[in-house]
Parts: structure tokens; C-alpha cells; sequence
């Protein structure tokens, strides 16, 4: 960018004004990576979840979309286990209704 003798013949407020304005450009253009960065983590069903344990806080970076579809074959899986257990118990329940031919005859 700058060859070391143009930096020499360059007044030490020129110098300054300059290392000011390359940090301020770093900074936006680090704004804008970090924001687009985030925004595709989101996109992509990442979230940031901060726990504290022992008064130490740790952020991670969880998966949301894997967790929701454990969650969901879990609930899918109880709601089948519930679904069969009441026709289970609809079927014992008509069972014990059905009285043998021998005691109809009374």
C-alpha cells in the first residue's frame, strides 16, 4: 500500500488521521462479517444458549433444528405408545362387557 519512505515523509497527525480511518474501516467491515455470519447461523437453525454453572457462564452453539426433530420422533413415539395403550385398554374394556352364552341364558 504504502512503501516505508512515503510513511517517513508523512506528518505523525497524517499518520494518525490515516491508522484512524484504516482501524474505523476494519471495524465496519468486521460489523458487517459478524452480522451476515450470524444471520446464516440462524438460517441454518443455530442458536447461541448460555448456561451458567459453578457462576461461570459458557455460550454454545446448538443445533435447533436436530434437537426439534429429536423432539418431534419423541413426542411422535409417546403419542403412538399412548394411541396403543388406550386401544389396549378400549379392547380389554369390551372384553370384560362380553358375558358367555351360558350367563346370557338368565
Amino acid at each position: 500500500m504504502f512503501s516505508q519512505t512515503t510513511l517517513n515523509l508523512l506528518p505523525t497527525k497524517a499518520l494518525a488521521a490515516m491508522s484512524n480511518n484504516l482501524t474505523a474501516k476494519t471495524l465496519a467491515k468486521s460489523s458487517q462479517v459478524s452480522s451476515k455470519s450470524a444471520r446464516l447461523k440462524k438460517l441454518n437453525g443455530y442458536l447461541e444458549v448460555s448456561t451458567t454453572r459453578g457462576g461461570k457462564q459458557t455460550v454454545e452453539k446448538v443445533r435447533a433444528k436436530d434437537s426439534a426433530q429429536t423432539n418431534l420422533a419423541e413426542a411422535a413415539g409417546t403419542a403412538s405408545t399412548a394411541a396403543l395403550a388406550k386401544t389396549l385398554s378400549i379392547a380389554s374394556a369390551v372384553d370384560s362387557r362380553d358375558t358367555s352364552p351360558a350367563l346370557r341364558s338368565f
